[in-house]
């Protein structure tokens, strides 16, 4: 996509009245059964500040919350009892600079493309995006027991 057709895509964006329709960042799961996104968690990109390029919260820690809630509740069948690095999951970025947006996913949208991509356009009001694939969000990886800090800032 050339600069002057994303500059057009996020003016047409920026154009709907409210944040109910502006582009966003933020984390997802997949579920692939259900052929839906859950644990969503979003960030209109007007929102972010000093730097910041995607929301700061992590899927680990949603996941942890979600753990102990589905436990208090007694849902023994609960998806929350899996490790959350055993789900489909992403974050989606944006740059400033360059007034794109990247959704970052493991390997396994090679899979799930063509069930993701409207999905992400609904859920964060995106037109344009590209996926970045990175070993972080392959299935059975995440963060080591001494990096929880996501750096947000470009």
């Amino acid at each position: 996509m050339s600069t002057e057709e994303r500059e057009r895509v996020m003016a047409e964006m920026a154009s709907y009245d409210g944040l109910a329709f502006e582009p966003s960042v933020g984390i997802f799961g997949l579920d692939v059964e259900r052929g839906e996104l859950f644990d969503v968690r979003s960030l209109p990109v007007s929102a972010l500040t000093g730097g910041m390029t995607t929301i700061n919260v992590l899927h680990k820690n949603i996941w942890t919350k979600n753990y102990f809630r589905a436990k208090a509740k007694g849902l023994e069948d609960s998806i929350y009892y899996t490790d959350y690095t055993q789900i489909p999951r992403g974050r989606i970025f944006y740059s400033p600079s360059l007034k794109t947006f990247s959704v970052k996913v493991g390997h396994w949208i090679e899979d799930y493309r063509e069930m993701l991509t409207p999905l992400i356009e609904d859920e964060f009001n995106l037109t344009a995006f590209e996926y970045d694939i990175d070993e972080h969000w392959d299935i059975g990886h995440g963060w080591s027991e001494h990096n929880f800090n996501i750096d947000v800032k470009a």
